[in-house]
């Protein structure tokens, strides 16, 4: 595996995170151009960033107990325990009012 496979030359929108670092520290050959994240930005890119490597590590997590919990954990670390998740892992899926008199209601179906 050459030093260019793990981070071939082209335009990206990386965070410099310690990883990339060490890839672009390995790379030979090229040259590298970094910019500042704008301060209006930097809320979506941290965001990006950490939702990224979350998934990573729920999909890597195959309890889905601990799952929750790691999520719940990162909510309040973060103060916000109005979003804890509760039981398991249930979606809300289609609010509506009840049918009139003499109506049958068909539940709509869920996109895959």
């Amino acid at each position: 595996m050459s030093d260019g496979d793990a981070l071939p030359e082209g335009l990206y929108e990386s965070l410099l995170t310690r990883r990339l670092q060490e890839l672009l520290d390995q790379r030979t050959g090229v040259q590298h151009i970094m910019n500042n994240v704008d301060e209006g930005d930097q809320p979506h890119v941290l965001a990006r960033h950490v939702a990224a490597s979350l998934q990573r590590a729920l999909a890597a997590e195959k309890d889905a107990d601990r799952r929750l919990a790691l999520v719940n954990h990162l909510l309040s670390e973060m103060g916000d325990n109005s979003d804890e998740v509760l039981g398991r892992s249930s979606q809300l899926f289609f609010l509506h009012r009840p049918p009139g008199p003499g109506m049958d209601y068909v539940l709509p179906e869920r996109g895959a």
